[in-house]
């Protein structure tokens, strides 16, 4: 397993990873995946927070994903906001006192290898999608309406925008979509 940690001055991001079954199919650049959080949660002028962010493999995405949602196989992203009652705060190390707790990803990782290759988007391009994606989830975005999904979508396209990263909705199909038709 692996873990790194970056924290700002008002921010804290920790990835944690498994390592992945396939040795074909590498994990991400941490680091990396830490860096486009925080970019994330200062583009949205979040106050003080903490997240954590787990990659794991098909079996506890699906697990957890049965667990939580009562669908029964793996996805791409899980997000759980971190929800207290208001008179309740998370209990931080003293270190990182005044932040508040948003919640925790994790991500599984080889459905993040599928979406991209059957996107036509490299695996950091997903990965920055997908990161962004869970923080608005843990900053109570959702899509599950169309004007939800609409706002949504236009968040994550400036964010990544911002990030270096072309619109995550303008990918191409592999060609055998067309064949098969599924366009």
């Amino acid at each position: 397993m692996s873990e790194t940690s970056i924290q700002t001055d008002i921010h804290t991001a920790t990835v944690i990873a498994d390592e992945p079954d396939d040795p074909e199919s590498p994990l991400p650049d941490l680091r990396r995946l830490e860096n486009f959080i925080l970019k994330t949660l200062e583009i949205l002028e979040v106050p003080s927070s903490e997240l954590v962010v787990k990659i794991a493999g098909r079996k506890e995405s699906a697990e957890l994903n049965r667990q939580y949602r009562s669908i029964d196989r793996e996805t791409n992203i899980l997000s759980f906001p971190a929800s207290l009652p208001d008179w309740k705060s998370a209990p931080v190390p003293d270190d990182r006192a005044g932040q508040n707790l948003l919640g925790d990803m994790l991500v599984c990782h080889p459905v993040m290898v599928d979406e991209a290759k059957a996107q036509g988007k490299t695996l950091e391009a997903h990965y920055a999608h997908i990161c962004v994606h869970g923080v608005l989830h843990l900053l109570g975005f959702d899509h599950e309406l169309p004007e939800e999904a609409d706002a949504m979508e236009a968040r994550e396209i400036e964010i990544l925008y911002r990030l270096g990263f072309d619109n995550p909705y303008l990918f191409s199909r592999p060609s055998n979509l067309k064949e098969q038709g599924n366009e």
